[in-house]
């Protein structure tokens, strides 16, 4: 089917798949696992789960328009009746098997269950064994139970291919002189003293730097000060212009009756945003205009043409 390849194209090049009104598909990785009782590192995988929330991202209508050559429109109709056809064998009981994805089937309720398809496994077990020292204390865990000592001894040698490793791993001998510490620390102290020395050098010059920059603050201040008072003394400047008052021209007719009916269809589906106007423009009252009335700044009137062309979606002319 259709949305199966869209699930199995779109899953695996963006680790999820949201199907709209079914549910989304995620590839998750699962990490590496060691088995200590079988002493084994199972490598890293994947495996696919499924939720029954999901979002309409028009990912799946994107898909299927390219796929069959449809304009958007007709490719949002075709995906909601395969996503019908899916529903309706869902519905039935029947599962409905996706190749390298998993299985989906609904129980009597209409609840969506998933089964996963097992990954294949690019990289292969490692079989480990522990060194286990008599002599020192081990810690692992096991489920939820922490062993320590002696139990994580008696539980790894239960373990039929263990051996013993005293005998395969002979131990080192440990130094333990306390005296090579120094080594690491007479160093480390060395540098810290010459940091400290560093920064209260560093801190005396910039007390002397900041005690130089408040000295000249200071005598900027007062310069700020005589420059205020001589931009105080010049003359204001002249007002902005004031607005003007303009028409923008709907329709111009030279018969007064069509004009007034034409206007009486204009008010009636008008919004609120519109307030049109019927005048003459010739002293014979030959000529009629439909206008809406405008005020602007000059230099806003070409901004004010636009957006009534856009409101009205047609072209108008200005009339001051």
């Amino acid at each position: 089917m259709v949305l199966e390849q869209y699930i199995q194209e779109v899953l695996y090049r963006q680790q999820n798949c949201s199907l709209p009104k079914i549910g989304t598909f995620t590839v998750q990785h699962t990490s590496a696992r060691f088995d200590v009782t079988d002493n084994t590192i199972e490598p890293p995988g994947e495996k696919v789960v499924f939720e029954e929330n999901w979002t309409d991202d028009g990912r799946c209508a994107e898909w299927i328009a390219q796929r069959e050559n449809l304009v958007l429109s007709i490719a949002r109709l075709k995906m909601d009746k395969y996503i019908d056809e899916l529903k309706a064998t869902l519905q039935t009981g029947r599962p409905v098997v996706i190749p390298g994805v998993g299985q989906l089937q609904a129980n009597t309720i209409g609840i969506i269950s998933f089964v996963p398809e097992v990954m294949p496994v690019t990289m292969e077990t490692l079989h480990v064994k522990p060194v286990i020292r008599t002599d020192v204390s081990h810690k692992i865990t096991v489920g939820n139970t922490e062993m320590v000592g002696t139990t994580v001894m008696n539980h790894l040698t239960a373990s039929p291919d263990h051996t013993s490793s005293t005998a395969e791993y002979p131990d080192f001998p440990e130094s333990g002189s306390r005296f090579r510490w120094w080594w690491v620390v007479a160093p480390v102290g060395a540098l810290l003293f010459a940091w400290l020395i560093w920064w209260l050098a560093e801190r005396q010059d910039a007390n002397a730097n900041k005690a130089a920059e408040v000295a000249s603050a200071a005598v900027d201040t007062m310069k700020m000060k005589e420059e205020v008072k001589q931009v105080d003394t010049l003359p204001p400047a002249p007002p902005v212009s004031d607005t003007i008052a303009y028409y923008a021209v709907v329709e111009t007719f030279k018969n007064k009756t069509l004009a007034e009916k034409k206007y009486a269809t204009r008010m009636k589906n008008s919004s609120n945003k519109i307030s049109y106007q019927l005048q003459y423009t010739a002293a014979d009252s030959s000529i009629w205009e439909i206008v809406i009335p405008l005020r602007s700044v000059p230099a806003d009137t070409t901004k004010m043409k636009d957006s009534i062309r856009n409101l009205i979606t047609q072209k108008v002319n200005l009339h001051f």
